[in-house]
């Protein structure tokens, strides 16, 4: 039996581009596709499209769920509402600061770090010197200790390791760390924008993205013009922003609805959830 019977000719090929241009609009079936390995291709000066089209904003997914329409009104000599153009402004970035961009480290103070935390910090022969004096995370009776903060001139390097010498209870080394570590999905990249050469104006271009937050095609969030205060997705976690923009205002806003009350998924049963008599449902 013959195994070529599924094979077609390049003439073949040819003849059904050509007749396929009748019908722009006709989806040609997986076989009937002609084109070749090198044509799904781009040299680097080929590519369409500038580089931050990877990237979306995070008002985008809003914009695009819910359309708005702004449509402004005056009021006219005979006291009736008119529209007119709609005139927007300038659209102004926010600032990148340490305290708008959670994403980023804040090295203006340095803490203590617990013993029970000293795992990913210290190697070598330096660990048992450091985990000596090192104290525990809780006191007796299983209350958090209050950790020591240090100013950058007080920290030094030591074998890798960022210590203080002095002002510590042990009098020896303590290993500290940022009060707010670098989380580990910001990422950063320098490129330059399509068409421009060294020293033109926008050349060089910094691209700061949330590799955690993608859109549904895959682009990830841009940072660069976002104020970005709180998040709980960031590793390591930082508890201060969390409970000053997150768990705070949660904790108020539940607190002004009482009649807010917490309802299982799927209509699990449990101690707060009950179906009353006569409402069953089949």
């Amino acid at each position: 039996m013959s195994s070529t019977k599924n094979v077609r000719s390049s003439e073949d090929r040819e003849e059904k581009s050509i007749h396929a241009e009748d019908d722009p609009m006709a989806e040609p079936a997986p076989q009937e596709c002609n084109a070749i390995a090198s044509e799904c291709e781009f040299a680097a000066d080929e590519r369409d499209g500038q580089a931050q089209d990877a990237e979306y904003k995070a008002h985008e997914e809003i914009a695009e769920a819910f359309p708005l329409e702004e449509i402004p009104l005056v009021f006219m000599p005979d006291g009736m509402p008119s529209p007119v153009d709609n005139q927007d402004g300038l659209s102004l970035a926010h600032p990148f600061t340490i305290d708008s961009v959670v994403c980023i480290e804040d090295e203006r103070e340095y803490e203590e770090v617990f013993l029970e935390e000293i795992q990913p910090f210290t190697s070598g022969v330096c660990r048992n010197e450091i985990m000596t004096t090192a104290r525990h995370k809780y006191i007796a009776g299983g209350k958090l200790e209050t950790r020591q903060v240090f100013k950058p001139e007080e920290v030094v390097e030591w074998f890798g390791m960022t210590i203080v010498e002095k002002g510590t209870k042990t009098g020896v080394r303590m290993l500290v760390r940022p009060v707010r570590e670098r989380c580990k999905y910001y990422k950063r990249q320098v490129l330059a924008l399509d068409g421009t050469k060294p020293g033109d104006d926008g050349h060089f271009l910094v691209f700061r993205n949330c590799t955690i937050r993608r859109s549904v095609g895959g682009a990830f969030l841009t940072l660069r013009d976002e104020a970005v205060y709180a998040c709980d997705y960031r590793d390591p976690p930082d508890p201060k922003s969390a409970e000053k923009h997150l768990d705070s205002k949660d904790r108020a806003k539940l607190k002004d609805r009482p009649d807010l009350v917490l309802v299982p998924a799927f209509g699990a049963e449990g101690e707060d959830f009950h179906i009353p008599e006569g409402e069953e449902t089949e």
